[in-house]
């Protein structure tokens, strides 16, 4: 990327990051604990859901990302900017489960590679492959309630390692955190919804977040769920992980809504399949190094999720 704008830079530090399984971006951390409002208890029977795997259980994910946008800098509208798909597998396991339910855990980052695709720029696609492949092999631990709350998630990250490869390693280990949807304290049953609504950080910006699950179906242990999820933003400065050097961003307004859906099983961790469309519409203003440019941008992402070799129903 040498000859790459630093505007440009700094456009691909804020939309690197993906939406995790719960809907929630995966390069976020919440700065609240989350609060869980039940909307409609569903039909009866109903059940009290509750995550409740073995010590040992192991589940390898694969996730996929893509992405692309369309922006205007100042009153000239770009050409679409394809970014290339990002391919994640990552093996968590189960190595206790607490007397009050909490579930500590291990995972690994086991491979990392673009999702070659028509129509992305090779320089693009090969500094994006290179600093993906400095996520391999990061191991981590977390803690993860019987509600799907993560308590606790962290990766060692090395010194002295590509700065992007930070990027990418720091939105590793925020997906982990969300890897789970946040379920109610009240009994449930079909046709159950409820909210869960938090402050997080995304690349230095506050966000406002509102996330809505329905159960649509128990089979089992087996869980369906539809979710939608509603993020903006007050205008602030923010300063995205890796930016240039005296690069000043100014954040007029975020607006991103997305929906999916989500499998998960009571007796695993993690969930066995997800499937997310977000869009995202944002307004900033750029300083860097001595040039500034005002900037609005559309993007659209799709998430996918599945666990290998799930269990049986």
């Amino acid at each position: 990327m040498k000859h790459t704008h630093p505007w440009l830079c700094v456009v691909v530090l804020l939309c690197v990051p993906a939406h995790s399984p719960a809907g929630q971006p995966a390069a976020t951390q919440p700065t609240n604990a989350p609060t869980v409002t039940l909307l409609e208890a569903g039909t009866a029977p109903r059940q009290a859901l509750r995550l409740t795997p073995q010590i040992g259980s192991e589940q390898t994910m694969d996730m996929t990302m893509r992405m692309s946008m369309t922006q205007s800098i100042g009153d000239m509208p770009m050409p679409e900017m394809k970014l290339p798909g990002m391919r994640f597998t990552m093996l968590s396991k189960v190595v206790q489960v607490k007397e009050n339910g909490d579930v500590q855990f291990e995972f690994t980052c086991t491979d990392a590679d673009i999702v070659d695709e028509p129509g992305v720029a090779a320089s693009m696609a090969d500094v994006m492959r290179t600093s993906l492949k400095g996520a391999v092999g990061l191991r981590g631990t977390g803690l993860m309630s019987s509600r799907g709350f993560t308590k606790e998630a962290d990766f060692e990250i090395p010194a002295g390692i590509d700065p992007m490869a930070v990027q990418h390693i720091e939105s590793l280990k925020q997906a982990v955190k969300q890897l789970s949807a946040p379920l109610p304290k009240e009994p449930v049953g079909v046709g159950a919804e409820w909210q869960v609504d938090q402050t997080i950080t995304m690349n230095g910006m506050i966000i406002k977040q509102t996330s809505t699950f329905k159960l649509t179906k128990i089979d089992g242990n087996r869980l369906q769920l539809d979710v939608k999820v509603k993020q903006t933003a007050d205008a602030q400065t923010i300063s995205p992980p890796g930016a240039v050097a005296g690069t000043t961003v100014n954040l007029n307004s975020l607006a991103s809504e997305g929906s999916g859906k989500v499998v998960l099983m009571l007796t695993q961790l993690m969930p066995i399949n997800f499937q997310m469309n977000v869009t995202s519409d944002t307004s900033m203003s750029i300083d860097a190094q001595g040039r500034k440019q005002d900037m609005s941008q559309h993007m659209e992402m799709s998430v996918e999720m599945e666990t290998r070799e799930p269990p049986p129903d």
